[in-house]
């Protein structure tokens, strides 16, 4: 039976994140963690600024960004979980919420199985949200973006 409980799980756990971020980032900054400075460029006028870093970001900051882009990501993927078990069919490994900057790159995505054996209705809302219909690629894009960076690179 679908439920979106486990999605609602995955942006709740992403926002006691972000809460906790908030909660985090002040105390960091009010150690007066860096400085800026500003020197003349040798043989210009351009004055040139440099922020040096006095005190190092606590580890736990990014990763509570990390895993706040990682939760959303990971919620979209149980979301098209869930709207194959809605279409009355059975989920598989291929099955994901797909982000694309082009339209080529998502009939890809949906050719590879990404999408199979969900409903047209929900199929056409998943692409209506692609980051390729807005200039800027939208909240999905950044969403992923950050989800990517955050698999690839060590927190601090």
């Amino acid at each position: 039976m679908a439920s979106i409980d486990s999605v609602a799980d995955k942006v709740i756990w992403s926002a006691q994140h972000l809460i906790a971020l908030k909660a985090e980032i002040p105390g960091y900054l009010n150690n007066e963690p860096c400085e800026v400075t500003a020197e003349a460029e040798p043989g210009t006028n351009r004055l040139i600024s440099r922020l040096r870093t006095k005190v190092p970001i606590p580890v736990s900051i990014p990763l509570r960004i990390g895993d706040c882009f990682q939760n959303l990501r990971s919620a979209l993927d149980y979301l098209v979980w869930e709207l194959v078990l809605a279409a009355g069919n059975i989920p598989t490994n291929e099955h994901q919420f797909p982000i694309c900057n082009k339209a080529e790159a998502f009939k890809d995505a949906v050719k590879r199985g990404r999408l199979k054996r969900i409903s047209p209705e929900a199929l056409a809302e998943i692409e209506r949200f692609q980051p390729y219909h807005t200039s800027a690629g939208g909240a999905l894009k950044l969403i992923n973006d950050f989800a990517n960076i955050n698999k690839q690179r060590k927190a601090n």
